[in-house]
């Protein structure tokens, strides 16, 4: 399938321009390779579990690029989402990359060597995701287990799911149970909560950025994956059905969980 590449960051990606020289030393990639991963230099130092560079090229209508082509220039080292679109301009997808380069290259084809314009971005997401964000609840929860199936869309595993769970009375403590079979293997995630949630209150469970918060603040100390845990992240959705189990050590509330659709 054939994709259009229309934007990053909001500013529109340039048709080629002919006429000027835009090329520009290529920057230091501030991410290191290290071991299981990567570390981000950038901001706040971060292990990184996976990171790809890659390189769009283009050839279109020279007119009016020169000013998007300096806007770009301009964003050379910032992150941003890159957005694709079928070729007929359907199913929008997004990406958060880092530019990293634009210039010119040159490019062998079937007319020859001609020197393309090129941007180079580097991303530590493996997919392409959905726009729009799914939500799945309010799911209500009682004292002891509760199961709440759900389907994940998309074509890829979920990894960077937000669960919150709101207590309507105290919950003295909390399981979330999510059990998958690969490869005849059982794979299990199982995080806790160790210590009362208060009536009122919302537990909060980034599992991208592994993150745990109570009202804003940091509940990680609270947090723990069990002996039963053995998936490499904290919670990893497969496409299709799932089922998670949520138990309450007492009390009630509810529950909903958040995610971006993965693509290819």
């Amino acid at each position: 399938m054939a994709f259009r590449f229309t934007q990053f960051a909001g500013v529109n990606l340039p048709p080629y321009n002919f006429t000027a020289d835009f090329s520009t030393p290529r920057i230091r990639n501030p991410v290191a390779e290290t071991l299981n991963g990567y570390i981000d230099f950038y901001g706040v130092r971060r292990r990184i579990d996976c990171a790809q560079e890659f390189d769009l090229d283009c050839e279109p209508d020279p007119a009016g690029a020169g000013a998007t082509i300096r806007a770009l220039k301009r964003l050379i080292g910032h992150t941003g989402y890159l957005v694709r679109v079928n070729v007929d301009g359907t199913g929008a997808l997004q990406r958060y990359c880092r530019l990293v380069w634009v210039g010119f290259q040159p490019k062998a084809t079937h007319r020859g060597i001609i020197n393309k314009l090129t941007l180079r971005f580097w991303s530590n997401e493996p997919f392409w995701r959905s726009q729009s964000q799914t939500s799945h609840g309010p799911q209500s929860l009682s004292s002891g287990a509760n199961n709440w199936n759900i389907t994940v869309a998309g074509e890829e595993d979920v990894l960077d799911a937000i669960l919150s769970i709101t207590a309507s009375s105290n919950i003295s403590t909390i399981s979330v149970l999510h059990n998958k079979t690969e490869n005849s293997q059982t794979i299990t995630s199982r995080l806790q909560r160790t210590s009362t949630l208060s009536s009122g209150q919302t537990w909060l469970v980034n599992c991208g950025l592994y993150t745990v918060t109570v009202g804003g603040s940091d509940a990680y100390p609270a947090f723990a994956l069990h002996a039963d845990h053995n998936e490499v992240y904290w919670l990893r959705l497969p496409p299709g059905a799932n089922t998670l189990t949520i138990t309450l050590g007492s009390g009630a509330g509810s529950a909903t969980l958040t995610y971006f659709s993965q693509f290819q």
